[in-house]
C-alpha cells in the first residue's frame, strides 16, 4: 500500500515534465495552441475584457471571442489527440502518423469534448440572456465543471483507446475497466492538473489589474502556460490508466495470447 502514494507524488510531478517533453518532441504542434490563446487575448484587450468586472461580463460573449473561443477548444483538443498518441508510443513520428482511420476512430471523443464545451459556453450565455434564470451562470458553470471532473476519469481508457486505435474501448467499457481504480484515477486528474490550472487563473487576473506593458508580459506568459496545458491533461490521462493496464494483464495472464496491449492500443507496455 505504501507504493500507491509515492506513485501518486511521482506522477504528479511527472506530469509537468511530459508537456516539456512534448513541446520538444512536436515543437509546431505546441506553438499552434500558443498563438491560437495568444490572439484571443489580442482580441480580447481590444474589446476591453481585462477591464473592470462590468466590462469584462458585457463583452464575455462577444462574437468575435465567441468565435475564437470554439475555434481554441478545437485546437486544444486537435493538441491533446497528438500529446496522447506521443505520451503512449513513446514516439513522436508515430505520433505524427495520423491516419484517416486514427481520425474517425478519435471522432466520438472530440463530439463529446466539444459537446461538453458547448454546453458550459452556451449554457451559461443562455442564462446570463434570462431575465429570471432558474439558476445562476456562476451556479451552473460550477456544478457542470464539477460534474464533468468527477466523470472523465471513468472515460481516460476509452480517451486513450480512440487516440491511438483501440475501437474496442467505449465510454461504458471504459468505465467498467476502470472501476475501483476510479479513485486512483480521480484524484490524480484533480491534483495533477491544479498548479498549471491554478497558474492559468491567476496570470488572467492579475493581468486585468496591471498596466499594458505588464498585462501583456503576462499574457504571454499565459499564452505559453495555456501550451502545456493542452499536453498535461492527455499526460495525466495517459499516467492514470497505468494501474488499470497493469490490473487487466494480471487478470488476463494465464490467457494463453493476451497482453496488456489488449486492453488500449498498442502501446500497453509502455503507457
Amino acid at each position: 500500500m505504501m507504493q500507491w502514494p509515492k506513485r501518486f507524488a511521482t506522477d504528479v510531478a511527472a506530469v509537468q515534465w511530459d508537456s516539456v517533453r512534448f513541446a520538444r518532441a512536436m515543437p509546431l504542434a505546441l506553438l499552434a495552441m500558443v498563438l491560437i490563446e495568444m490572439v484571443q487575448h489580442v482580441v480580447e484587450v481590444k474589446l476591453g475584457f481585462f477591464g473592470p468586472t462590468a466590462q469584462r461580463r458585457a463583452v464575455a460573449f462577444d462574437p468575435a471571442r465567441v468565435g475564437l473561443g470554439v475555434v481554441k477548444m478545437m485546437t486544444l483538443y486537435g493538441v491533446g489527440f497528438l500529446a496522447t498518441r506521443y505520451f503512449w508510443f513513446a514516439d513522436a513520428n508515430r505520433a505524427r502518423g495520423v491516419t484517416a482511420a486514427d481520425l474517425r476512430r478519435f471522432l466520438s471523443v472530440f463530439v463529446y469534448q466539444m459537446a461538453m464545451f458547448g454546453l458550459i459556453f452556451f449554457g451559461t450565455f443562455a442564462l446570463q440572456r434570462m431575465d429570471r434564470p432558474p439558476l445562476a451562470p456562476q451556479t451552473f458553470q460550477a456544478v457542470i465543471g464539477l460534474g464533468q471532473i468527477a466523470l472523465e476519469p471513468l472515460l481516460f481508457v476509452w480517451f486513450v483507446g480512440a487516440a491511438t486505435g483501440d475501437w474496442r474501448v467505449g465510454p461504458v467499457r471504459s468505465a467498467r475497466l476502470t472501476g475501483l481504480l476510479y479513485l486512483w484515477t480521480l484524484p490524480l486528474f484533480f491534483v495533477a492538473r491544479l498548479p498549471s490550472g491554478a497558474l492559468h487563473q491567476y496570470l488572467n487576473r492579475w493581468a486585468a489589474t496591471l498596466d499594458p506593458a505588464p498585462m501583456w508580459g503576462l499574457l504571454i506568459l499565459d499564452s505559453l502556460l495555456v501550451g502545456l496545458l493542452a499536453a498535461i491533461v492527455p499526460a495525466i490521462h495517459v499516467r492514470a490508466i497505468r494501474p488499470i493496464i497493469e490490473r487487466r494483464a494480471l487478470a488476463t495472464s494465464s490467457s494463453p495470447g493476451v497482453s496488456p496491449r489488449e486492453t488500449v492500443g498498442e502501446g500497453g507496455s509502455r503507457a
